[in-house]
C-alpha cells in the first residue's frame, strides 16, 4: 500500500512517518512525501530507498 503524505516536513508528518517505517504492523506501507525541498527528508529516503518516495511540489 503507498500512502501520500502532503507537507512532509512537518512537525506531525514527521513523528507519523517514523512511527510508519519502524513498526511491523506497517511494514507493507510505502510512503510518498510531498515536500517543497527534497533535501530537507533525503536523509530518510537514504534510510529507506525502498519504501519511501520524495516528490517536490512545484509552486
Amino acid at each position: 500500500m503507498k500512502l501520500l503524505i502532503l507537507a512532509a516536513n512537518g512537525q506531525i508528518a514527521r513523528i507519523v512517518e517514523e512511527r510508519i517505517l519502524t513498526e511491523d504492523k506497517f511494514k507493507d506501507v510505502d510512503l510518498v512525501l510531498l515536500l517543497r525541498r527534497a533535501s530537507r527528508l533525503q536523509s530518510l529516503k537514504d534510510r529507506y530507498p525502498d519504501r519511501v518516495t520524495l516528490v517536490v511540489a512545484v509552486t
